[in-house]
């Protein structure tokens, strides 16, 4: 390896760190606009509203974001509409498709979808490799309906492939909290 490679490497290598440190002890539980749900999260979550394409139609979605070092934590929510047929399953593997275009990703040996025990609701889970602004990411991904409604959630966490597997993605997942009624 070149002069300039190793530069590279080293400055890569100190970027990840700071990002990793910065992360660490800057967490807190933040009650999203809407009272829809709280989750911790490294910092303020953005709030956007949106319609997406779904395969029954689109859907009104509210998304918060909050981007901190090389880590984008995404909390979307909406309403089933009534009409919809699709069972649970169907419905959540949807959404997790629609967010694995939205981010320019492809399924890989690791990118099959799996039930998640734990949820509230019928639940699933994703992990894929895509692109954020054009730079390489691994995306772990959770949809879930909020137990005893129509409501569905996404959950994602995006980072370098490096520091996915950190800790942070599940902090995140696990302090998620829906609001019964909100």
């Amino acid at each position: 390896m070149n002069v300039a490679g190793k530069l590279a490497l080293v400055a890569a290598a100190i970027v990840a760190f700071a990002g990793f440190h910065l992360l660490r002890n800057r967490w807190r539980d933040v009650e999203a606009e809407d009272g829809r749900f709280s989750v911790r999260v490294p910092g303020p979550l953005g709030r956007t509203d949106g319609r997406f394409p779904m395969s029954y139609g689109h859907d009104t979605r509210v998304t918060y974001e909050c981007r901190r070092g090389s880590f984008t934590f995404t909390v979307g929510h909406f309403e089933l509409p009534a009409g919809a047929t699709k069972g649970p399953d169907e419905v959540l593997a949807d959404v997790l498709h629609a967010a694995q275009v939205q981010l320019g990703g492809r399924f890989d040996a690791a990118g099959e979808t799996r039930a998640i025990e734990a949820a509230p609701g019928p639940a699933l889970e994703i992990a894929f490799d895509g692109r954020r602004d054009g730079d390489a990411r691994r995306v772990r991904a959770r949809a879930f309906f909020a137990a005893g409604t129509r409501r569905v959630y996404l959950l994602m966490v995006d980072a370098p492939a490096e520091l996915i597997g950190n800790g942070h993605a599940e902090r995140f997942f696990t302090s998620f909290r829906p609001r019964e009624g909100a």
